[in-house]
């Protein structure tokens, strides 16, 4: 049995999980820039367990799976889905899990009620099943200590990422 050392992490790692998925050949990348899994929903989780060199470049991306649909693109809020690409700084996932500081009010604007990441793209996507949305009691959540959010959401590790900080930053945002 060989030993090796490995991590786990879902999207608290810079791993370019889904560039190795689509070198993998387990799907392409779409407009939006979510994986889309061969002949499967483009909701879902990837990890990669690795215990291997990594080649410095990889072969040219896989055609997207996309063809002429676009809905990604017109339902986005923050209108951060183009044909040029994904733009973080316009995407709510991007606003409410990695903006560091005080949010702008465009910002603000962008992500509506959202306070922790978004799905509208996933869930526009012809190829996606997904479950509704949490919905969260805002009062409740403001009302939480750093303390206890670190207590109810130990095993949360989507919710830790962020933190508590930017958590309540995004909840008093939409609060207002």
């Amino acid at each position: 049995k060989k030993n090796f050392e490995f991590e786990i992490c879902i999207d608290s790692k810079p791993l370019a999980e889904k560039i190795l998925a689509n070198f993998a050949g387990l799907g392409s990348i779409g407009r939006s820039s979510c994986l889309v899994r061969n002949g499967a929903s483009s909701f879902f989780a990837a990890g990669a367990l690795l215990d291997i060199e990594l080649p410095e470049s990889f072969p040219e991306e896989q055609p997207s799976a996309c063809g002429d649909c676009f809905k990604c693109e017109r339902l986005c809020p923050g209108q951060a889905i183009s044909a040029s690409g994904l733009n973080p700084s316009k995407c709510v996932s991007y606003i409410t899990m990695e903006k560091k500081g005080k949010l702008s009010d465009e910002e603000i604007g962008i992500i509506g009620g959202w306070i922790f990441g978004c799905d509208i793209c996933l869930s526009a996507c012809p190829n996606s099943k997904m479950p509704p949305p949490l919905e969260i009691d805002l009062e409740w959540f403001l009302s939480l200590t750093k303390e206890e959010f670190e207590k109810i959401f130990h095993l949360s590790p989507c919710l830790l990422y962020p933190g508590w900080e930017k958590l309540r930053r995004n909840a008093e945002a939409v609060s207002i």
